[in-house]
């Protein structure tokens, strides 16, 4: 028995306009010196922070993403304009945390600062001593931060082993560390836990992307620009594989190619989107999984991604029961 394809008809249930994004989990870009995980000793603040983070169990460190995640924005032709780019990131992130200790991030800090969009999501961390000076650095760009929140610059002390480009972990970055933590563990506290959907924040649409394919487990670009134009959200492809190569970038959404197709789908199972409307999330995959497993003819190259991509997903060796009947559109319970 063949099951039909019901993928529309469950999106339809929902209603776009009202749905909340959902902010729980915290998105953290962090730009500062360089990175290098081979180094037992970190050369750059930014450095021994991740290693901090993740030495003392913080699950803001599964939380970061790294800049150099990104280097490749401009190679494979995905973006080709630098801000478009940094605008789409700043909507898509949390919080933008920017060590300045490097000639890179006083760059980054001058292209982030002027986004609008950005006035509550940046946080700069400022040796001491350069604060101190009457600077450029500091009479620009951070008095411009401060004057819109106070606590998104903050100055500490931190130093090298002498002679080398070593950090000094036993020396004051050693209680710095832990209080830039602090610092952001605080902000990311207080900031809001969902928003209502707004479909011209780029992030929130990335969002509605993700959460179509965490429910449909594994979809094809041209299904994921049809099931966006279903929910009213008509956009250019080039657009769509941008949003998409930012989900891949934050570690929200991989791709697997199985024969000449490429399917995407979710890295983790934590939802992005509380759809309102009649959408029941659950029934909506098990509708798509009953198609899948029962159109074996058309859709094994999916199921074997599914299967390979999701290793607790099995599909069961019996005929799958019939979902409830989908309601139609405007229909009352």
């Amino acid at each position: 028995m063949k099951f039909d394809d019901k993928r529309e008809e469950y999106l339809a249930q929902i209603t776009l306009e009202t749905s909340r994004i959902v902010l729980t989990q915290p998105i953290l870009f962090l730009c500062g010196g360089r990175v290098d995980a081979q180094l037992v000793e970190p050369e750059s603040v930014r450095g021994a922070l991740v290693s901090h983070l993740n030495s003392a169990g913080c699950d803001l460190a599964t939380s970061i993403t790294l800049a150099e995640e990104f280097k490749d924005w401009i190679h494979d032709s995905t973006y080709r304009d630098l801000l478009v780019f940094e605008s789409d990131i700043a909507h898509i992130s949390s919080l933008i945390i920017i060590i300045l200790e490097s000639a890179g991030a006083l760059t980054e800090l001058g292209l982030f600062v002027r986004n609008r969009a950005l006035k509550n999501k940046i946080l700069v961390f400022i040796h001491e001593k350069h604060y101190e000076e009457n600077s450029f650095i500091k009479l620009g760009p951070l008095r411009h931060l401060q004057d819109i929140k106070d606590s998104s610059v903050c100055a500490y002390p931190w130093e090298k082993i002498p002679n080398t480009e070593k950090m000094d972990l036993k020396g004051s970055l050693k209680l710095t560390l832990k209080e830039m933590r602090n610092d952001i563990l605080k902000i990311v506290a207080e900031q809001d836990k969902s928003e209502q959907f707004n479909k011209d924040n780029e992030g929130h649409v990335s969002f509605v992307i993700f959460e179509i394919i965490r429910i449909f487990r594994a979809l094809k670009l041209t299904e994921i620009e049809n099931f966006l134009s279903k929910l009213g959200l008509n956009l250019p492809r080039e657009k769509i594989k941008r949003l998409i190569f930012l989900l891949t970038k934050f570690k929200l959404v991989s791709m697997m190619k199985r024969g000449h197709v490429e399917y995407y789908f979710a890295s983790t199972d934590s939802a992005k989107v509380d759809f309102a409307g009649k959408f029941e999330p659950t029934k909506a995959k098990l509708a798509a999984m009953q198609f899948y497993i029962t159109n074996d003819d058309t859709e094994s190259k999916r199921l074997q991604v599914i299967t390979a991509a999701y290793k607790t997903t099995k599909p069961p060796t019996a005929t799958p029961p019939i979902p409830p009947a989908i309601p139609k559109v405007g229909a009352t319970a």
